[in-house]
């Protein structure tokens, strides 16, 4: 951008920094479709995490230099070692947090389980399994897609959701 554009070195550096990351979505989504293992999907992502954390980084010391702070070896250092620090500690932070009381199917809850069923089948459509509408209703044809999906998985195929379908789709109940 700079010799293309003529945009200054600061402004073409954090232009590339900006889309230095990458978007794994459509990767992920021809993985379900080709029945990748799972494994497979979550190094993918692990990845793409590893490339935003590193352009949140570059991000940073540039907007740092482009308002005038310097750029010595010691502060460059100092602000990766801050944000990978921060970074640790909070993903530590679910891992050692207390684990949610399971969530239970009376009355009490309808409205919570509703919650939960419209965001499987928002995670279903996303990955091809689902084709309904997103109602919180739990239909034969969300069943099917359930079942689908956990056999891709390689999950027992019940029908339902379960904790183990939401650690799959990645969904927290709350």
């Amino acid at each position: 951008m700079h010799w293309l554009l003529g945009w200054s070195w600061a402004g073409a550096s954090l232009f590339g920094v900006l889309i230095a990351a990458t978007d794994p979505v459509s990767v992920l989504a021809a993985f379900k479709e080709m029945k990748v293992q799972p494994r497979l999907g979550l190094l993918v992502e692990s990845e793409s995490l590893l490339n935003d954390g590193a352009a949140a980084v570059g991000f940073g010391i540039l907007v740092a230099v482009a308002s005038g702070a310097s750029a010595t070896p010691v502060a460059i250092a100092s602000s990766f070692v801050w944000i990978v620090a921060g970074g640790i500690a909070i993903g530590a932070a679910p891992a050692i947090a207390p684990t949610p009381a399971p969530l239970k199917t009376f009355p009490g809850n309808a409205y919570k389980f509703k919650e939960i069923v419209q965001e499987v089948q928002f995670a279903l459509l996303a990955f091809g399994y689902y084709s309904g509408e997103i109602d919180g209703e739990m239909n034969p044809e969300l069943r099917a897609g359930l079942s689908r999906m956990r056999a891709d998985y390689s999950l027992k195929v019940t029908g339902t959701i379960t904790p183990e379908t939401l650690t799959a789709l990645r969904i927290e109940a709350r």
